[in-house]
């Protein structure tokens, strides 16, 4: 091992034991679609209160409506359209997903990787919802809890980034993917642990790569597990195989047919300009 790998390490390790960790604030808006998504029922005129207040997550909402992934022939202008074409849930995950990505993932060090974590997060979430369809689990909760699942790698980025600093030193990208990896999943658990999230969304987040061996929330983790497969078959075959995918423990577990795998390969065109719709 480099001695200078040793030294982030070894500071990362420190702050993973006293928990001192910089951790964001859960954004006031992503908290509050929560608390409207969990109660199954998303309410247009508490949820454009909440966007009223923000503007800048407003304007980057009707951006997104108006993508082409999402746009219709007339231009969106006013929430209360947006609401009309999409439906105040897909706005309200809109909203989410916008919120989280002004507010968490945002590291400036490394623009490069968060766009990375971004897109993978969103596209896990994607897929994750068109799983929870096939197999009857409340889509729009799952949604919440892909795009939550890789929520400690920016914590990782930021540590990284401020031992850069401090040392004089530039990380090479091998070492920084290695030590997010590592310590990704403590820093997760304690941002889980700090935002009070409902407790299906704690507990999928934390385990859901653990799928096979847990009891509780079994099948929300297996459906983010196997939407966060598809996504990195989308983006990076060479790490795993629709062939790998088809056969994995979590298709069982969900009882997903052939056909479902085919029409979820089929999506990947649509999912990837969503994604893309995403961008600001």
């Amino acid at each position: 091992m480099p001695e200078i790998l040793k030294i982030y390490r070894e500071e990362i390790n420190k702050k993973v034991k006293s928990k001192k960790v910089n951790m964001p604030v859960l954004p006031e808006v992503a908290g509050k679609v929560i608390a409207l998504t969990y109660s199954k029922n998303v309410d247009f005129e508490e949820l454009s209160r909440l966007l009223y207040k923000d503007q800048l997550i407003a304007g980057h909402v009707l951006k997104v409506a108006n993508s082409v992934a999402y746009g219709g022939a007339t231009e969106i202008v006013s929430l209360q359209q947006a609401s009309a074409r999409l439906g105040s849930k897909l706005l309200a995950e809109i909203t989410l997903s916008v919120s989280m990505r002004s507010d968490v993932f945002i590291v400036s060090d490394f623009k490069k990787l968060i766009k990375q974590l971004w897109d993978a997060s969103l596209s896990t979430s994607i897929y994750s919802k068109d799983i929870a369809k096939m197999v009857g689990i409340n889509a729009e909760m799952i949604y919440v809890i892909a795009l939550f699942h890789s929520v400690g790698m920016p914590l990782v980025l930021q540590s990284i980034a401020e031992i850069n600093l401090r040392v004089n030193n530039h990380l090479d990208e091998k070492y920084v993917l290695e030590l997010m990896e590592e310590f990704h999943p403590p820093f997760k658990k304690f941002v889980m642990e700090k935002w009070e999230l409902p407790k299906i969304v704690k507990s999928s987040v934390i385990n859901y790569l653990n799928y096979q061996n847990v009891v509780e929330y079994q099948r929300e983790c297996a459906v983010v597990y196997l939407g966060h497969q598809f996504s990195t078959w989308m983006y990076s075959p060479e790490k795993v195989s629709i062939n790998e995918i088809s056969k994995s423990k979590a298709v069982e577990i969900l009882e997903i047919s052939k056909e479902s795998i085919d029409f979820l390969i089929e999506r990947k065109s649509k999912i990837l300009s969503l994604v893309e719709s995403a961008q600001f």
